[in-house]
């Protein structure tokens, strides 16, 4: 069994990177300020961040549904940008640092992972969970209210 290292989440990336390297480690636990967990660290995170999305062996090569269902009704991936989303749909879902992707708006509002067929209203925006895991939004139907 390895040892794991472990860095505070107030670490500047520059720092958890000499650190992986120094040690010899790919992964790191984040900590936050009261020593619980905040997540995971990787090599791969850190560069991929510094650098742009690296494709390896371990991503997923897989399409991404974007589908116009008729006026104000479409078909997404959550795993779409919500600016990406915005700007090409002419949609207004709000932006905020929280998430980035569709799926991390609806959880961020929901407080929970929602399960398929379940339907969630935000503001004149409403979702249908089309597919789903207990980890994570998979595809949803929007229809938009006027």
């Amino acid at each position: 069994l390895m040892t794991v290292e472990f860095v505070p989440e107030t670490i500047l990336i520059k720092d958890a990177l000499n650190l992986l390297i120094k040690k010899r480690k790919n992964v790191a636990v984040v900590l936050d300020e009261y020593g619980g967990t905040a997540g995971i660290i990787t090599i791969e995170d850190i560069v991929e961040e510094l650098f742009g999305e690296i494709e390896d062996e371990h991503d997923l090569d897989e399409e991404l549904i974007e589908q116009e269902l008729g006026e104000g009704k479409y078909l997404f991936s959550t795993r779409l940008d919500v600016e990406y989303l915005n700007e090409t749909y002419k949609l207004m879902i709000p932006e905020e640092d929280s998430y980035g992707t569709l799926g991390g708006f609806i959880v961020n509002h929901t407080k929970e992972i929602p399960q398929k067929g379940e339907e969630i209203v935000i503001d004149n925006y409403h979702f249908v969970i089309e597919e789903a895991t207990n980890k994570k939004i998979e595809l949803v139907k929007l229809t938009i209210k006027e």
